[in-house]
């Protein structure tokens, strides 16, 4: 099976996404908190599609889900992952770097976008991250940045048909029906995970999915403009800070049992100069 986690993992229960959209207290006021992880879409990106799954990624499904996760490898059938005791080593494997080899260096020095865009890498090496998702259900998605020498956007873990839309039910295609959209779609939450040299990893909120938050329902959906425009017209939710950051901490170690080992985890502050606060 091999589709979107939405629906590769089945629904979440009421208590799981009361817990993910319950609002935070303002532990950090340097920050623009409060927040939760609530579904939001994302204001920036929206014409800069299309975007579609990287073959190589791992879900880990909520926890209402009797599944609880699948790795995707390119060129290999799909694993389904179906007890703790498996996804534990899943993730000692993630976060030792060992599930997936980290490319190095862009083919022929060109930046290669998930879109077809090209541009020169100018010498620039490949940097050792990752890009992670918590979409709509609480699923956690998460996959390296550059695959076979093409770098992906956070867009491409939860694609859209519109940026508040999931990704069109098409014609199977190598098994997958939920490929691809025109937009960035719904999520929670997103970031990278970044291997350090001579540090732990860090898990941290860098991306349009925390720092340019639209709630869905508030957008105008009823004018002639294109959706990337449209979406414009809804109310900004505040970015994700230290508040939002622990509870995905605490809800990937605690009811996912996604254990994070010796990963840090930080939310991301401009003010004005980029700093990253552990949780």
């Amino acid at each position: 099976m091999t589709a979107d986690a939405v629906e590769v993992c089945g629904a979440p229960s009421d208590k799981t996404l009361g817990h993910l959209d319950e609002p935070c207290k303002n532990n950090n006021k340097r920050g623009n908190e409060p927040e939760a992880l609530r579904v939001v879409t994302p204001l920036i990106g929206q014409d800069d599609g299309p975007y579609r799954h990287p073959p190589n990624r791992l879900y880990v499904c909520n926890p209402d889900s009797k599944l609880r996760g699948m790795i995707y490898k390119k060129g290999k059938k799909p694993v389904k992952i179906w007890t703790n005791k498996e996804l534990k080593k899943v993730a000692a494997q993630l976060f030792g770097n060992k599930l997936y080899e980290l490319e190095k260096k862009y083919p022929k020095d060109t930046i290669t976008r998930s879109n077809g865009n090209k541009v020169p890498a100018n010498g620039k090496n490949i940097d050792p991250w990752h890009l992670w998702c918590l979409d709509m259900d609480g699923n956690f998605v998460i996959g390296p940045e550059v695959q076979d020498g093409i770098i992906y956007k956070h867009g491409d873990l939860t694609p859209g048909n519109k940026p508040w839309e999931r990704p069109k039910r098409g014609a199977k295609k190598q098994g997958e029906r939920h490929t691809s959209g025109k937009h960035r779609g719904l999520g929670r939450a997103g970031g990278e995970l970044q291997f350090r040299s001579g540090k732990a990893p860090l898990l941290q909120d860098e991306s349009s999915y925390a720092g340019f938050r639209v709630l869905p329902d508030t957008i105008n959906k009823n004018t002639n403009k294109p959706p990337h425009e449209q979406v414009k017209s809804g109310r900004a939710s505040p970015t994700l800070g230290t508040c939002a950051m622990k509870r995905l901490k605490d809800y990937l170690r605690g009811p996912m049992h996604f254990p994070l080992g010796k990963t840090k985890v930080a939310a991301v502050f401009y003010d004005p100069k980029k700093r990253f606060e552990h949780v």
